[in-house]
């Protein structure tokens, strides 16, 4: 984790101006400020040091700046025979980019932005990795670009990216997120996953470059070899890539931690820790006012010595308190667990535990229940039968039988009320059109796939990582930054994501109508694989046959925060009368109310925070006093 800031101006560029912009994500490193001046260009970088490396590296030719970290430089430097001995690790990616340029980009390994300055060539680059598991946005007009971390440097400079209505409209109530490439506020703009920006100094002209495309990944032949192999025989592959994987992820830290729920992914991780260095694990969790998930860790840290518990212990109310900073922090509004995570980074910190592995990214190994509904749906559907039967149910339910809704909570929503109808509005509204074609190719990769059912659900698999996790891993990134922590992620490595693509979907989603423990009863098993993992390298039962429940807390006092602070700015943005909003947020018959509450009082923060500059801690205090007082 490290901040990266840019400006580059036609006009005089103000020192003390952009340091103050600057200043506003220095939270995202733990070092004093580091200015790096050209004859047009002022760059600020806050470094997070995790190990002995630095984040930067200066010489004649480039200025390199990475918030994150690239995994696979030893190995670029042995398959190009480089020089044996470098300063510093990034020395060696300025002489891969010195010999190869742009296309070393494809081949990099990590979770990083890359701000590269060509001293030479005048030229810019931006770079962001292949999922976008770090942020990186710009401005651009025709006298100034900046690129930043986050967007709050480019508002405080820009006085007038204010909140972009028409781009946050679709996005508030269905993701959390703006459309794709584009941020809440105007003229301020995302770099998007496998994309770089190059800008010419000289022509002051920026250009937006795809250099990762999913098709160099997935292999017929590798698939279909893989279909042969027996279950144990993949699963001996995963356990290898993960130990491997998991040792470049951790390799020069002085201590070892993780992200820890109690469940499946985080246990394996955490569990393969303790066992390549057999020394303390730190595992971080916490335990809200709704369950005490003890019985799922309580036999697992008995077991393993080396694990070492740091519980999160607090009222939940102060998540709420909290929200304030921490949509701040997001700069958008997308889930609410940021806030006990971000407690959870706090804690990190007051111990020096500057990296956390986590958990996090299972989705190319079918971890996602929304997998298990696709692939059931999609199993079904092929069979001229049960096609029919289906097709004759929907009929009846007016197509809404598969959204799990009684007819009395939705059907008077629509007139006809024909669930299918939202797909090209979502598409249009949400999406300007384009997801369709990006869906129709996620297929066609693989199109030599015979079985319909295991085809499309591939496909969605796939969407669901490349397309949607970026949008995702925004809360993780903000919430651990806001402490300068970074979050590492074993699942989401080069190494698994390109050995998943290319494995037979039963590791991924199957029938199973043997299940034990929660699992008793489903009829459909998500990460088989994963399970199977768990179980060999010494998991409990208790915890690879749990549940998935992410991160709970008790948002009871939703209702408290409506009635005594109200929605005001969402109102006039929304042009709804106020008292509709309330209705509509306390009354509505969503089976996940919590979650559209909590939707409604963050872009009221969003608006407040960002259109009508008000104080994120005064709205803290504010929630603190509403909260205590009634």
């Amino acid at each position: 984790m490290s901040g990266i800031y840019l400006s580059v101006s036609k006009k005089n560029n103000n020192e003390q101006l952009n340091i103050h912009c600057a200043d506003l994500i220095k939270h995202r490193g733990n070092s004093e400020r580091i200015i790096f001046k050209g004859p047009n260009w002022i760059s600020i970088f806050y470094d997070l040091k995790t190990s002995n490396e630095k984040n930067f590296f200066s010489n004649d030719n480039y200025l390199i700046l990475v918030d994150g970290k690239i995994y696979n430089l030893a190995e670029l430097k042995k398959k190009y025979k480089m020089d044996s001995f470098y300063s510093n690790e990034l020395e060696l990616f300025s002489k891969l980019f010195l010999k190869f340029h742009t296309k070393i980009f494809q081949e990099i390994n990590g979770m990083f932005s890359i701000l590269i300055i060509d001293k030479k060539e005048n030229k810019i680059y931006g770079i962001k990795d292949k999922l976008g598991l770090k942020p990186l946005f710009y401005f651009f007009n025709n006298d100034e670009l900046i690129i930043s971390s986050e967007a709050k440097s480019i508002l405080k400079k820009k006085n007038s990216c204010k909140i972009d209505y028409q781009n946050s409209l679709a996005s508030i109530f269905l993701c959390g997120r703006p459309p794709y490439g584009k941020t809440h506020f105007k003229n301020v703009f995302d770099i998007e996953q496998s994309n770089y920006l190059e800008f010419s100094i000289n022509d002051f002209k920026p250009k937006i470059h795809n250099y990762f495309n999913l098709s160099l990944w997935i292999n017929k032949k590798q698939y279909e070899d893989n279909k042969k192999l027996k279950h144990n025989e993949i699963l001996n592959i995963y356990e290898n890539s993960f130990s491997k994987v998991i040792k470049h992820q951790s390799a020069n830290l002085e201590n070892y931690s993780t992200l820890f729920s109690a469940g499946l992914d985080s246990s394996m991780v955490s569990t393969f820790l303790s066992k390549i260095y057999n020394k303390d694990v730190n595992l971080y969790y916490f335990e809200s006012e709704l369950d005490n998930y003890s019985k799922y860790y309580k036999k697992y840290l008995e077991d393993n010595k080396n694990f070492k518990l740091n519980k999160l212990k607090t009222q939940d109310k102060n998540f709420i308190i909290d929200l304030p900073k921490m949509i701040y922090h997001y700069e958008c509004t997308a889930k609410e667990e940021a806030s006990p995570i971000a407690f959870l980074s706090n804690l990190a910190k007051k111990n020096n535990h500057k990296v956390l592995l986590t958990g996090d990214g299972d989705t190319i190994l079918g971890g996602s229940y929304t997998h298990t509904s696709f692939f059931t749906r999609s199993f079904l559907y092929q069979w001229k039968g049960s096609r029919f039967i289906l097709k004759l149910m929907n009929r009846l339910s007016n197509s809404l039988l598969q959204s799990g809704a009684e007819p009395s909570t939705i059907d008077y929503l629509y007139f006809p009320s024909f669930f299918n109808l939202s797909e090209v509005f979502t598409n249009v509204m949400l999406h300007e059109g384009e997801r369709l074609d990006q869906w129709k190719n996620r297929i066609d990769l693989y199109s030599f796939v015979e079985d319909k059912a295991e085809r499309e659900t591939q496909a969605f698999v796939l969407d669901d990582t490349f397309y949607r996790f970026q949008r995702y891993m925004i809360r993780q990134d903000r919430a651990c930054s806001r402490y300068s922590i970074e979050f590492r992620y074993p699942f989401l490595d080069d190494e698994i994501l390109k050995l998943s693509v290319n494995m037979p979907l039963r590791i991924k989603q199957r029938f199973n109508f043997f299940q034990s423990g929660e699992r008793l009863g489903r009829i459909t098993e998500a990460k088989s694989i994963v399970r199977s993992l768990a179980k060999k390298i010494g998991v409990p039962k208790k915890i690879y046959n749990r549940n998935e429940v992410g991160s709970p807390f008790n948002n009871v006092y939703y209702k408290k925060i409506f009635k005594h602070w109200g929605l005001k700015h969402l109102s006039n943005f929304l042009n709804v009368p106020e008292k509709n909003l309330v209705k509509c947020a306390l009354e509505s018959y969503d089976p996940n109310l919590a979650r559209v509450q909590y939707s409604f009082i963050a872009n009221e923060l969003l608006l407040r925070i960002y259109d009508d500059n008000q104080d994120p801690q005064a709205i803290s205090d504010k929630f603190s006093d509403i909260l205590s007082n009634n």
